[in-house]
């Protein structure tokens, strides 16, 4: 069975670098493109369904309601930004109940442990706002592949899933009972 994955994030933080990584790692993209939808394999999964959220007025065009999962993407460089909150939102409205956020760009900082752990602490407010709690967050640099498919050592500090991980460990028969309406708030 598939898994409907919307992804979303600020401009600037990686979105579609992890979205091609996971592509071309599964053997489903050959080269570098933009995608609005797109299949991955899985080894727990027939696949994933991938979902672009672009980091601009066209989040709501790309059938997010129908997804079971959002991968936030965040820079732990630059943080929460404004359009991080509108995709938080917006997921939240529209009645994704799981979020796994990706704290992005570690290898830009040396993979440093306390500035993915400030980064962590600052996403888990603005979800805990919002009534996430529990949420998965996993330190990645999809530029260089770290902790997606598979663990880095360069995250020695690091013993949670890797992002695939996170994602199988999703139970399908959980979005029945999790999925609402979407709110109006």
């Amino acid at each position: 069975m598939g898994l409907k994955i919307a992804i979303v994030g600020h401009t600037g933080h990686g979105r579609l670098t992890l979205i091609n990584r996971l592509l071309r790692k599964s053997a489903a993209l050959s080269e570098e493109c933009a995608v609005d939808t797109a299949r991955i394999m899985s080894k727990e999964r027939d696949f994933y369904k991938v979902v672009d959220i672009p980091g601009h007025h066209g989040f709501a065009r790309n059938t997010t309601s129908h997804a079971q999962v959002a991968i936030l993407v965040v820079s732990c460089i630059d943080g929460i930004q404004e359009q991080t909150r509108q995709h938080v939102r917006l997921v939240s409205m529209l009645g994704i109940k799981e979020i796994i956020v990706a704290i992005n760009k570690l290898d830009m900082v040396d993979y440093d442990e306390w500035i993915f752990r400030r980064t962590k602490v600052e996403v888990a407010g603005l979800l805990a706002a919002l009534g996430y709690t529990g949420n998965r967050f996993v330190p990645i640099s999809a530029m260089q592949g770290d902790n997606i498919y598979k663990p880095s050592e360069r995250t020695y500090w690091y013993h949670g899933p890797t992002l695939i991980e996170a994602l199988d460990a999703v139970q399908p028969d959980e979005f029945a009972e999790r999925v609402r309406e979407p709110s109006t708030h």
